[in-house]
């Protein structure tokens, strides 16, 4: 295997491991009260709905799109284009998983002072930072050591950010519906001002 296989693959492992052990120490922090988790669980619900539901609408396109470079431009063009968008969903999903459970503990811990707050935030997020990059590194070290044409290999990048353009506009409107429908849910029905804490 050439060094220029091993090196990425190492350095991918690596980004596992940190990213799974910061995971689990945001894991074993404080959840906080009954209200807060039940917040929090209504929070991972709404937006693990969402991405399901934006999943049946983008996975048919990227496999039509798939067979449509494959066919025309070739098959290995086609396969990378899979992986990318295939690493771009699974990127989402962890990135759902692990930010919801590390944003109600550091609201939690904003009550015991700014460090643990910034440290639950710092590795709930580096988590993310650390998991998504890995699998491009690996992605494409494997891929080139199948596939060694950098033309392929853009096929990765080009599936991720279709898959990424998707969820960020569908994620800034579902966000945006959710931020008037609880603006106007607090005005109207709890008659919560403008400017309150609460709203």
């Amino acid at each position: 295997m050439p060094i220029e296989v091993i090196i990425p693959i190492l350095a991918a492992i690596a980004s596992f491991v940190v990213a799974a052990g910061y995971t689990g120490w945001v894991a074993k922090q404080n959840p906080g009260t009954k209200q807060m988790q039940e917040i929090s669980e209504a929070v991972r619900v709404g937006a693990a709905a969402f991405l399901r539901r934006e999943m049946r609408i983008i996975v048919p396109i990227a496999i039509g799109l798939s067979v449509i470079i494959g066919f025309f431009i070739g098959d290995s063009n086609g396969i990378a284009f899979a992986v990318g968008a295939t690493l771009s969903a699974v990127a989402g999903f962890i990135s759902l998983k692990v930010t919801v459970k590390a944003a109600v503990r550091a609201a939690h811990a904003t009550g015991s002072g700014l460090g643990k707050t910034f440290a639950i935030t710092f590795r709930g997020g580096a988590t993310v930072g650390l998991a998504v990059p890995a699998m491009a590194l690996a992605a494409t070290a494997i891929l080139y050591m199948i596939y060694p044409n950098p033309i392929t290999i853009a096929g990765i990048g080009i599936g991720a950010s279709l898959i990424a353009l998707f969820i960020r506009i569908g994620g800034g409107i579902f966000t945006k519906a959710a931020d008037m429908g609880a603006d106007l849910v607090g005005k109207v029905e709890a008659n919560i001002p403008e400017d309150d804490p609460r709203n």
